[in-house]
């Protein structure tokens, strides 16, 4: 008996100590001298299934930047001619931040004002500075879409659900490629494509009951798109029409 003890108490520890939010670093550059060659690194990460890449463009393609992974301290990187340079000087092509997925505060990345949710890839940018991709589940993307996409204080449930599955309508339509052009990547968190500027964190009572319905919109839609034939229909939609 004291030995089934022993093991389960080592496994617990185990699972616990493997939720701990990560920097994860490939392995680092060797320095750039003529005479030797750059060890190999790997290459960069792909979302998981059910996850899409939102590119930050407005964040731009900054030098340097600062995260924060739910209570923790503030994380640093910059980009140090061919190379992105994170607090512990570790040098390397590319870094993800990969918070802790199970627990809801601490799996969020902040930047700036803004809260995102999933796991965010910085890269070398080849016009200068970073590079910077959000990796996001797909319904965590599209409650976001909605709440920047509307006036939700106002909007009844029908209206959030509706904008929910004309998010999602779109979004999968640009990465499938049935919107006439050819398959995509990743999405703009810009007006290039919906307006996406991370979670909506509530700031009361008030707020949280949003919050519950913009999950509820995503959520109750799941998996529903428009569709004409056998295509994802590119439904696009726009917040003014000049009055």
């Amino acid at each position: 008996m004291q030995h089934h003890l022993r093991l389960l108490l080592c496994v617990t520890l185990f699972a616990l100590g493997s939720c701990a939010p990560t920097l994860y670093v490939p392995r680092p550059i060797e320095s750039n001298f003529k005479h030797r060659a750059e060890r190999p690194t790997l290459p960069a990460p792909a979302p998981h299934p059910g996850e899409w890449r939102v590119r930050l463009s407005t964040l731009g393609t900054p030098a340097s930047i600062a995260l924060t992974v739910g209570a923790d301290q503030p994380r640093f990187i910059r980009r140090v001619g061919n190379a992105l340079r994170d607090s512990n000087g570790n040098l390397a092509p590319w870094i993800l931040v990969q918070p802790d997925r199970g627990l809801r505060e601490r799996g969020r990345i902040r930047i700036k004002d803004r809260v995102y949710p999933g796991s965010i890839l910085l890269e070398l940018e080849p016009s200068g500075g970073m590079r910077i991709t959000n990796f996001v589940a797909s319904e965590d993307y599209v409650a976001a879409v909605v709440s920047a996409e509307l006036a939700i204080w106002s909007a009844p449930p029908a209206l959030l659900q509706t904008q929910a599955i004309a998010a999602r309508s779109y979004a999968l339509a640009q990465l499938s490629g049935s919107s006439g052009n050819p398959p995509r990547a990743y999405l703009f968190d810009s007006v290039i494509d919906q307006a996406y500027r991370g979670a909506f964190i509530p700031g009361s009572e008030a707020t949280r009951k949003l919050e519950l319905l913009l999950q509820a919109a995503a959520e109750d839609t799941r998996g529903l798109v428009l569709s004409y034939g056998n295509q994802v229909v590119d439904a696009r939609f726009h917040a003014a029409c000049g009055g």
